[in-house]
């Protein structure tokens, strides 16, 4: 049976042990400054702002990029290469820079900078509507007995109402841990099925699949023998940082972003 956790507006926020940290939890929001020599970086995770939307973890680049020059951010903009000094678009202009730092997943870092490829971890989750939801507080069910190929089951729309075009229940059961064989889209809708008839019910026969996403390079495989603190300068001005330079999640990605924003501000 599914292990019950609580809602992020019940759980504390513990911040590491850094340089003139401060923290404060109000209602499930938590402000975290951190002061890096010769620059500052506050890093915001907002579970709900005030007008009760969810908004959470893309606040953090929102942030930053708020403090940057108008222009000096460029989306939907492919790099075809990079080179010491400068980088190439895929629209074939070229911008010239003292440093260039790559901070994409790993297989685009390798292909725009030579290295090894990461081993790969895929993820997949499994998307469904329902009439009724299986339970009705904002909670993740965790898969306590390891029955799998699910690890845990969210009721979206019992934190974000809004997620739902016409008011039904949005279930995500999420499959990280799939083993590096492939994913069968079918076979593990079925999987996944028959699993969650055994949490809750003959009624999962009646929800609706809405989708498959599988992510091939869901995460950098981190089997033995792994090694984690990568280098980050590769040489005449070229960087590297994300969360293949460190561990394989969004804490590994910040830390190697530090890592890498440490070693810029020491030769600037």
């Amino acid at each position: 049976m599914p292990t019950e956790t609580t809602s992020p507006q019940d759980t504390p926020v513990v911040a590491p042990s850094t340089t003139s940290v401060t923290s404060t939890t109000v209602a499930g929001r938590w402000e975290g400054e951190i002061a890096l020599p010769g620059t500052a970086l506050e890093i915001v995770v907002v579970f709900e702002d005030q007008d009760g939307q969810l908004s959470g973890q893309i606040r953090i680049p929102a942030q930053l990029a708020a403090s940057l020059p108008a222009g000096a951010v460029r989306l939907s903009t492919p790099v075809a290469a990079v080179a010491p000094g400068s980088v190439r678009t895929a629209a074939g202009s070229t911008i010239s820079a003292a440093q260039v730092v790559v901070a994409t997943e790993g297989p685009a870092a390798a292909d725009l900078l030579g290295l090894s490829p990461p081993r790969s971890r895929p993820v997949a989750c499994v998307w469904f509507a329902a009439d009724v939801a299986p339970f009705g507080r904002p909670l993740i069910a965790l898969d306590g007995e390891r029955s799998g190929p699910a690890l845990n089951v969210a009721v979206m729309t019992n934190v974000a109402p809004e997620y739902s075009s016409d008011g039904r229940a949005v279930i995500a059961a999420a499959c990280p841990a799939l083993g590096a064989d492939g994913v069968v889209p079918a076979d593990l809708l079925h999987d996944v099925r028959s699993q969650l008839r055994t949490w809750f019910g003959s009624g999962v026969d009646r929800w609706e699949h809405l989708r498959t996403h599988v992510i091939a390079h869901g995460q950098p495989d981190s089997s033995p023998r792994f090694s984690p603190k990568r280098r980050v300068s590769l040489g005449e001005g070229l960087f590297v940082c994300g969360d293949h330079r460190d561990t394989p999640s969004i804490q590994g990605a910040l830390f190697s972003g530090r890592r890498c924003a440490e070693e810029l501000l020491a030769i600037s």
